[in-house]
C-alpha cells in the first residue's frame, strides 16, 4: 500500500511510526510504501522523495509500477509531471521515467491530477475528462462558440465525479 500528501510530511508525519521507521524529516515530501501483508502489524517499507509534493498516485494493474503525479500546476519555472517508479522490489523502488504533462491553455486539466488505467493496463489516462474538456474549451474559444448553460453544468458535474472517483 502507499499513501501521500500534497505537501511535506510535516512534524506530525515525521513523528509518526512511518516517519520514525523511515527517518523522515518534517520537510520531506513524497509517497510512503507500506507492507500490509499482516494488517495487524503494518510495516514501513520505503519512501519516494518527490520535492514538488505528491498529489495522487496509482498502482499499475500489474502491480509492478507506481505512477505518481506531483502537486504542481504550470507556472514560471514549474512543469507538472507523472513519475513512474518500478516497485517490484518495494524496499528499493527505482524511478523509471518522468512524463511531463502537455500544456493545455486555460484549464485545470493542465495539472497532473488523476491517473487511471484501462483494464489491461495498456493505457494510462491522466485527468482524462478534464484534459479532454480543456481541449474542447480551447477549440470553442478559438471558434467563439457559445456553450449552452446545461452543457457547462454537465461538464462541471462530470469533472467533479471523476475527481471524486479518482480519490476513492
Amino acid at each position: 500500500a502507499s499513501y501521500t500528501a500534497d505537501g511535506t510530511v510535516g512534524d506530525a508525519g515525521a513523528a509518526s511510526q512511518c516517519g520514525r521507521d523511515l527517518k523522515l524529516q518534517a520537510g520531506d515530501a513524497g509517497p510512503v510504501l507500506v507492507d500490509l501483508t499482516s494488517p495487524r502489524t503494518p510495516r514501513s517499507v520505503s519512501f519516494l522523495p518527490v520535492p514538488q509534493g505528491s498529489h495522487n498516485m496509482t498502482l499499475h494493474p500489474s502491480g509492478d509500477y507506481l505512477y505518481n503525479s506531483n502537486s504542481d500546476l504550470y507556472g514560471d519555472d514549474v512543469t507538472p509531471n507523472v513519475t513512474i517508479y518500478d516497485v517490484r522490489k518495494p524496499s528499493a523502488p527505482k524511478e523509471v521515467q518522468e512524463y511531463e504533462i502537455p500544456f493545455t491553455p486555460g484549464s485545470l486539466g493542465t495539472e497532473s491530477h488523476d491517473i487511471t488505467f484501462n483494464r489491461s493496463g495498456t493505457r494510462a489516462y491522466v485527468a482524462a475528462l478534464s484534459q479532454n474538456l480543456a481541449f474542447c474549451e480551447a477549440v470553442e474559444g478559438l471558434l467563439k462558440m457559445e456553450v449552452p448553460r446545461h452543457a457547462q453544468l454537465l461538464r462541471v458535474l462530470l469533472c467533479e465525479l471523476q475527481r471524486i472517483a479518482s480519490h476513492m
